[in-house]
């Protein structure tokens, strides 16, 4: 059982992905963090969070069916 819903899922994935990109690009500029590996890593959440949008819609289409 989880205690969130996927749309709070998809929220947190969403403001995930733009702190990244604000925390990657210091480090980008650091030279502690490649931008191929910086640009993978948000890609990669920002995926996490479109399948989170995803199952979002369908969790309100249900809970509209019941």
């Amino acid at each position: 059982m989880t205690e969130f819903t996927a749309e709070e899922k998809h929220a947190g994935a969403v403001r995930e992905v733009e702190m990244r990109k604000q925390v990657y690009e210091g480090l980008v500029r650091a030279n502690s963090l490649s931008q191929q590996e910086a640009d993978r890593r948000i890609a990669l959440m920002r995926e996490i969070a479109e399948d989170y949008s995803q199952l979002a819609e369908k969790e309100r289409a249900f809970q509209e069916g019941a």
